[in-house]
């Protein structure tokens, strides 16, 4: 992410997936090893444990959906509110052509999508 800071819930995002990724990967890795893996001496036993509580700790993965929904919804209102006074504008207000703001509006976004 070089420095760049998680926005959005992406931090939940993250925590979630890698929770759930270790809960499935690890019983798993017990299923292949065997009854031995469920003894102390076999480090499954103790990072199946592990990844229940990484489940857990810190907001259980119920907490973390209600996060990610929280920012997503939080991140789609401010753009369709943006685009909601984009388009309460009269056509030509900005630029007196007839596409208006909305013209502008696409032809930037066009613009930063299109390779220079």
């Amino acid at each position: 992410r070089a420095g760049m800071p998680m926005t959005g819930g992406q931090g939940s995002m993250s925590k979630l997936k890698a929770g759930d990724v270790t809960m499935w990967a690890v019983p798993t890795l017990m299923d292949l090893v065997g009854t031995f893996a469920q003894t102390t001496e076999c480090p499954l036993e103790k990072w199946f444990r592990d990844a229940k509580i990484y489940q857990i700790f810190e907001g259980t993965a119920q907490v973390q959906r209600l996060v990610i929904s929280r920012m997503q919804r939080q991140e789609y209102t401010t753009q369709l509110k943006a685009a909601a006074e984009v388009l309460e504008q009269p056509p030509g207000a900005a630029t007196g052509d007839l596409a208006g703001t909305t013209g502008d509006v696409i032809g930037d976004a066009a613009k930063s999508v299109t390779p220079a």
